[in-house]
């Protein structure tokens, strides 16, 4: 009994991982002193949203051309996943531990937004269709292999001057093999 007790209450204390869909992805994550972190869940697709179909201003801190769908092959419109700077009311500030490991539609670009200011170990290991990410100044932590394996990841976007300071921060990653792209404006875009 008194184990079964400690155990809900450390339940408790930790947060249940939640879902909710935002812009056609179900999100996992957990709530904690008021912030959210994204968490290893049952993430997917309900239905696919094309980037160009809009998006609102609490899901989106980037803008783009790529937003539009363009791509170098007209037939074959690339898709932009914006993670949400909000999800459960709480504002996301972390990335958890695996969250999106083998993650097989986590595909082409990948936008994370400004509230978000650490990045776990193996967050995006083995996206194997990732092709680039924006990664915004208010990251401060990326953990060891956070995108190991993403065979197709090409292109990381940043903010002017912030490209040094996030090539420091990966580890795990041929940092030589990808091409920093830094923005003019305050905000990463892909």
């Amino acid at each position: 009994m008194k184990k079964l007790l400690l155990a809900l209450v450390l339940v408790s204390m930790m947060g249940l991982a939640e879902e909710e869909w935002v812009n056609g992805y179900c999100w996992a994550y957990a709530i904690s002193n008021g912030k959210a972190e994204i968490v290893p869940g049952s993430h997917g697709v309900k239905g696919a949203v094309p980037a160009s179909a809009g998006k609102s201003g609490a899901d989106v801190h980037a803008s783009s051309s790529a937003s539009t769908g363009q791509t170098d092959s007209p037939s074959t419109p690339r898709n932009v996943i914006y993670i949400p700077s909000v999800l459960g009311g709480s504002p996301v500030t972390r990335i958890g531990d695996s969250a999106f490991c083998n993650c097989a539609w986590m595909k082409d670009d990948v936008v994370i937004p400004d509230s978000v200011t650490s990045i776990g170990q193996s967050a995006f290991d083995s996206c194997c269709e990732m092709m680039s990410v924006a990664i915004p100044s208010s990251v401060t932590e990326i953990g060891v292999n956070a995108f190991f394996a993403c065979r197709k990841l090409e292109k990381i976007y940043v903010e002017k001057g912030d490209a040094a300071r996030i090539k420091t921060m990966l580890r795990g990653v041929n940092v030589n093999a990808l091409t920093f792209e830094e923005e003019k404006n305050d905000e990463a875009s892909v």
